[in-house]
């Protein structure tokens, strides 16, 4: 059996490059067409949580949030990468898992993410944590969290 460790903000700039580059394909649109991955990352490591699972000691996923709005309490997942080698062995659902208890815990109301729209492994992951469609484009969906009592 895999053992998997999930850590809070304890990753390295290179790491965080290295995953999104090697996962750059897999977003729809690719990232890479979008922003320059290095920035990006430097953006969120300043900015945002990152959530990393590594199995067996590698770095095998990441999922990054900002979770820092205190005025509008909306969180929002700006990504999810886990690499092909280390699928179907249940990161995304322990990911999203932690960033659904971190947002709440850091007093969010709701959690937002985009997904592409042909993407439908990914929606079907989000919608087992009850996200549900809030608004959508050619392109993408705009899926939203609302935690209890709100």
């Amino acid at each position: 059996m895999n053992e998997i460790e999930m850590l809070l903000n304890r990753i390295e700039l290179e790491d965080l490059y290295s995953i999104h580059r090697t996962c750059d394909l897999d977003f729809e649109p690719p990232l890479s067409s979008r922003t320059d991955i290095g920035e990006y990352c430097r953006k969120l490591l300043k900015y945002a949580d990152i959530i990393s699972a590594n199995v067996e000691g590698n770095l095998a996923g990441v999922l990054c949030i900002y979770a820092n709005d205190l005025q509008s309490r909306v969180s929002y997942i700006s990504s999810v990468a886990v690499l092909k080698g280390y699928r179907r062995l249940g990161l995304g659902n322990a990911l999203v898992g932690k960033a659904i208890s971190l947002s709440e815990k850091k007093g969010m109301y709701s959690i937002k993410l985009e997904v592409g729209k042909n993407n439908a492994a990914a929606q079907h992951l989000y919608r087992k944590f009850g996200f549900t469609i809030e608004k959508e484009n050619d392109l993408t969906l705009l899926m939203v969290r609302e935690y209890n009592g709100r």
